[in-house]
């Protein structure tokens, strides 16, 4: 006799990929990990997969309630919004580091959720 899974256990570890955008370089996309509640941001280049954002944060906006995307290409970075503070981020490509928010007041790099 075969057990049915949960909701929950189906899902787990499954994740989801949205806001795919081809950018000159190659490909970005959003990809959400139920196992770490998180929205990473990254970059395929010639078969070379880079993490832009943090792993302790989350790409995602409560701007655009309906959908939207919560990041853009700049000539040489990503600006993000960090989900946590609402904040616009920027990483420079190549991925080196994240610069600090570019409101004012320097927030903690992307509380946890």
């Amino acid at each position: 006799m075969s057990r049915v899974p949960s909701a929950a256990r189906v899902v787990q570890g499954f994740k989801e990929y949205h806001s795919v955008s081809a950018v000159a370089s190659g490909v970005a996309w959003v990809e959400s990990n139920p196992a770490t509640g998180r929205n990473r941001l990254f970059l395929s280049e010639q078969g070379s997969v880079t993490g832009i954002t943090p792993e302790q944060c989350s790409v995602g906006s409560r701007v655009n309630g309906y959908g939207g995307v919560a990041w853009v290409l700049l000539d040489d970075a990503f600006a993000w919004v960090n989900a946590t503070d609402q904040q616009i981020w920027i990483s420079l490509i190549p991925v080196k580091r994240v610069l600090q928010s570019i409101l004012p007041f320097p927030p903690a790099l992307c509380m946890p959720l």
